[in-house]
């Protein structure tokens, strides 16, 4: 089946529907979006055993999706290490509670100015559908370090940087080899890119 795409706004109303309308717990939705986003890492590297992914974690739901996905993947055999946008104080109680439970599984989690590990795969959680789409500070500078491996790159979502409704982006922005959107694909994603 095809679905079509959505704005920001009507993602931001789906999703309240969802909790509000229906009292789909948010932390199931995560968890889904999480095991989504593992699978296709673990498709895009085939054995996972030892490879060295690394989790961009900033703020939203990518974030939070991107952090719960660690410990499947750590579980999985690959090599996880989170590389955090905003002070480990600053992120939300969501993420914040992720991060946590990646920990207990063994995932290292640095926080703003560590540098670029070497990786395999690099997971795109710094910014999500949700506005502000332009990249300011340390989420700025971790796409600029991503951009710079040559390695495949997988944005949750919405490529950071890229805006959801428009499909314009601020430099710096990921360019992903692979986008899983979460619930619906975002109209940005559609249309061809350009920078602003």
């Amino acid at each position: 089946m095809i679905l079509g795409s959505v704005t920001a706004d009507q993602m931001a109303t789906v999703e309240d529907a969802l909790t509000n309308r229906l009292g789909l717990d948010p932390l199931v939705r995560c968890e889904n979006a999480a095991a989504a986003v593992a699978e296709q890492s673990r498709r895009m590297l085939g054995s996972l055993t030892n490879q060295s992914i690394v989790i961009l974690v900033g703020f939203g739901s990518a974030a939070e999706v991107g952090a719960a996905q660690a410990r499947r993947l750590a579980n999985w055999g690959a090599q996880v290490t989170i590389l955090l946008a905003l002070d480990r104080q600053n992120v939300s109680p969501q993420v914040a509670r992720q991060l946590e439970l990646a920990e207990r599984c063994g995932v290292p989690v640095f926080d703003p100015g560590a540098l670029m590990p070497p990786a395999e795969l690099i997971v795109d959680g710094l910014a999500g559908y949700q506005p502000p789409s332009r990249l300011t500070d340390h989420a700025a500078d971790l796409a600029a370090l991503a951009l710079g491996v040559k390695v495949p790159m997988l944005a949750i979502d919405v490529p950071s940087g890229l805006d959801a409704t428009t499909g314009k982006a601020d430099q710096p922005a990921i360019r992903a080899d692979v986008t899983v959107a979460l619930g619906y694909p975002k109209a940005g994603t559609c249309k061809p890119f350009a920078t602003n």
